[in-house]
This record gives structure tokens, sequence and C-alpha cells, in this order.
């Protein structure tokens, strides 16, 4: 070997880590203290200061820039001779995986227990020291391992979010608990503790798939377990519990749907109650039952469920900004009420036609399995008998498909890619032909173009008179079908 081929650079990072290593096990020349827990658990932990400087953001502000720990970090610091850190909220087993990841960058979960309030535990320490790529790495785990854990405990998540906003796979997570699955707060072990505004929210929404009667059978149960001492039932409280409940109502009685609720759920569920309502408020509310119509209170409009076997609520959002879009100066707020489904209602020309012929505006969609991409349009005319083009610009087409973002202990982890498509040819935007004895055919600019028959069912893409090319050109089956009257929300 000549001069030139010997290397001047070699790379001995493993001994490195072999050394911190060895630093971490001996606790050799510590300079600093670290008791964690409180009571029997308590523990001392020895380390040293620049590894915790440079490992941690958090240590770094304390050690280097004298900056004093806030009080609700659970954390304070001795006063006397050497620095002395003690962590009175978080557990030794938690604060022992986070130091070692500090000192050889193992992050060595094995000795956490499959429970849910455990992986809490570490991520909120984690996210105290502020150590970025662990709190990605522990964020994901918890969505592969607990997702369904989270729906039955959505409360306290939201609430642990809430204290965390830099968690944002599980800010995300949790908050799209609460957008597509409202109803599911309701039945949480743990719907008594939620906030008052966060149930404020939730009641204000028109889509919630739940009867009215168990809307306020919700509400009165959240209402009575604020106070533990409360009564069960209202005719043992006195007249401070009473007024005190009152109070606590005021601004979530007037959320429910009344005129949606029996006469006889009224009278068994609400009449007990009836102290809670202001002055001839409830006398209105029998009007109504006694003579519907004759009421003063403003009749709500006509339940829109949300049901959807394509759709999710946040896809919704999306193609009612798309909509408001067109819209000036004034923007209006849609429901999406579903008028037909092929896997229920059968892929049959003549149940199409009668189901959603002549429905006013409409939106669209088909999917075929194993694809994980959805295609739909908006029909601001809606579909008509006539074997015509129709010309508008306020049509559109769009695109919306499930990707694996990641897979996590096994677990695909989805992204969600939503592509609009506007108009560019507005002479040539909708045309359908539903009286077509052989088929129904329909289509939004030749480029989306779909047909029901006997024989099949397919839609067909290819661009041309939409902007935006939403896939190469294909024919596909098409598995499932669902077209959703547009109608404007009141209020």
């Amino acid at each position: 070997m000549n001069s030139e081929e010997i290397p001047v650079v070699f790379n001995l990072e493993s001994m490195i880590l072999s050394s911190l290593k060895e630093l971490y096990e001996k606790q050799l020349a510590y300079d600093v203290t670290i008791t964690v827990g409180e009571g029997p658990i308590r523990q001392e932990f020895k380390a040293h200061k620049c590894i915790l400087c440079v490992r941690s953001p958090y240590f770094y502000k304390h050690f280097l820039g004298k900056k004093e720990f806030p009080p609700e970090d659970g954390l304070a610091l001795y006063s006397e001779g050497e620095s002395g850190t003690i962590f009175k909220e978080m557990s030794p087993s938690v604060f022992t995986i986070i130091l070692k990841y500090l000192y050889t960058g193992i992050l060595q979960l094995d000795t956490l227990s499959e429970s849910m309030d455990e992986y809490l535990q570490l991520i909120s320490a984690i996210d105290l020291l502020e150590l970025q790529k662990p709190s990605e790495i522990v964020q994901d785990l918890i969505h592969a391992k607990f997702i369904k854990a989270m729906e039955t405990k959505a409360v306290t998540i939201k609430s642990f979010c809430e204290k965390h906003p830099r968690l944002q796979v599980l800010n995300n997570l949790v908050n799209a608990i609460f957008e597509e699955k409202p109803e599911s707060v309701f039945d949480s072990s743990d719907f008594t503790s939620l906030d008052k505004e966060n149930l404020i929210d939730i009641l204000k929404r028109p889509d919630l798939n739940l009867p009215e009667i168990v809307i306020w059978q919700k509400t009165i149960k959240w209402a009575i377990a604020q106070d533990p001492v409360l009564p069960e039932d209202i005719k043992d409280y006195q007249s401070s519990e009473r007024d005190a409940l009152k109070d606590r109502l005021k601004d979530l009685w007037p959320l429910i749907k009344y005129f949606r609720i029996s006469s006889r759920d009224f009278h068994k569920e609400i009449h007990p109650y009836r102290c809670i309502f202001r002055e001839n408020y409830y006398e209105d509310l029998l009007e109504h039952y006694f003579d519907p119509g004759s009421s003063k209170i403003p009749v709500p409009q006509q339940y829109v469920p949300f049901e959807s076997n394509l759709l999710l609520r946040k896809h919704c959002k999306s193609i009612e900004a798309w909509i408001q879009a067109s819209e000036s100066p004034t923007k209006k707020s849609y429901l999406f009420k579903r008028i037909f489904c092929g896997t229920i209602d059968g892929l049959d020309k003549s149940i199409f036609s009668e189901k959603c012929v002549n429905k006013g505006a409409t939106v669209f969609v088909v999917a075929t399995n194993g694809t994980g991409r959805i295609l739909g349009g908006y029909n601001p005319f809606g579909w008509q008998k006539s074997s015509k083009w129709f010309e508008t610009k306020d049509s559109f087409i769009f695109l919306m498909r499930s990707l694996v973002l990641k897979t996590v202990d096994g677990v695909p982890l989805l992204t969600y890619q939503t592509v609009l498509s506007s108009v560019k040819n507005s002479s040539r935007a909708i045309y359908n032909q539903v009286d077509n004895e052989e088929n129904c055919h329909f289509s939004f600019g030749g480029d989306l173009e779909v047909y029901i028959s006997s024989t099949g069912h397919q839609y067909v893409y290819k661009h041309g008179a939409y902007s935006q090319r939403l896939l190469d050109d294909c024919v596909c089956d098409i598995d499932e079908i669902e077209v959703f009257q547009v109608i404007v929300r009141e209020g």
C-alpha cells in the first residue's frame, strides 16, 4: 500500500458510544443528582450536566441559561450544595428510559407495560425535556397501539393534548376523534370530565348521529357529575342545589333540539328538570307539544344525520369549502344528506333514477376496492332525465385517497391526499342520460364518466374539460357509489 492510499480520517464513533454507556452505567464523576418521584417510589439518579445539556434543550436552558423551571412542570431545584433536581410527577421507570437514551441513543421501551397510561407518562416526560426524535417515535407507537383505546378515553386524551401542544401527532388524532366521531365522546368512560367549552362545541354540531333525548340525558349526567355531592334524583334537591344546577346548564339547555323529542320522553325525562329553564321558555315548549306549530320557539332544521361508507366528515368540510369558493359575497353553510348508496339500495338504474333525479345540487362519489381512492364530483344542477350538456363554472371533480405514511409496530399509519379539479370548459361541464334504456350515463365534462347498467358498473377517467389531472386515464369497476343531496344549513 502506498502512502496515497492510507486513510487520514478514522471513524471511531462506536468507541465514544461505548465510553458514554460505561459512564452512564458506572456513574463516574457525576456532578448532578436528579431525584424522581415522591413517597415510596422516590429514586435518585446520578448524571453529568454537560451530557444533559447537549442532549436536552430543556436541561440546556436550565443549567446554562440559568432559567428557572416553571412550577407547573412538576420540577423544583434544591438550593443547597451541588445543584440537585427533582421531578415530582415523573416515575423512576420512565426517567430510566430517558436517561439511558440521553447517554447511549438507545430508546428501550420493552420495560413498559402494554398500558396507554404508561406510554402517556413517557411521552409527557419526553415532551417536557424537548426530545424531538423520541417524541415522534413514541407518538407513532401510541397511534399504532392505542387508537381504539383513545376513543374510549377521548376526553382524557384531549385534556392531555391541550397541555402538550407540541405533540402534533396525538393532537391530530384526538381532534380527528372529536371531528369524525363526536358521538363516541358521549360514550367514553371519562365523558363527565369533559370541559364545558368542548361540550358546547359538540352540542352545537348539526350532524350528531344520536337521538336528541340521549343528548339531553348525557348533558344532564355531565351537569350533575360536576358536583359529586348532588343527589341523583332532582326531587331530592335543596333550593340552592337547584339554583346551582340551573346556573351550570344555562349555556347548555338552549342547544338541545326539543322538538325532535317525543312527548312521552319529554314528560318522563325533561319535565322533572323544568326548574332549569328561564322564565316562560318551558311554557313555550309545552305549547308546542299541546298545539304543534303554535309555539314561539323556532322549529329547528330537519335532522340530517351524517352517513357515509366512503367520506369522512373532514372530506365534507373540504367539499363545502370548494362549493363556497364559487359563492360571492355571502358564503352559505351546507349539510350533506346521503340519498343513494349502491351497496344498500342496489346498483340499479331505475333505483338511482328514483332516488337521485330532480333532487337539486348533489355530490357524487365512487370507489373501487383495493385502490384506496375515491373519485367524485359536484353537480350544482342535480341529475335530470334530459340528455344534454349543462353549462356551469361552479361544478368540480375531486380525488381523495389514503396513503401509507409509515408502518409502526406492524400497523400502517395513513395520511390523506385530496386533489381538486375545477371546470376548464364550462360549456361541457355536466352531462347526464338517466333515461337511457340500457344504462344510466352521467359525466363531468368527459373527465369522469359513470355507467350503471344491468351488465356492470364502471367509471372512466380521462383528463379533458377540468383543470387538474387526477389520475392516469383508466377504466375501473365500481364497488360503491354514494350520492349526497347538498342542503343549505339554516341558522
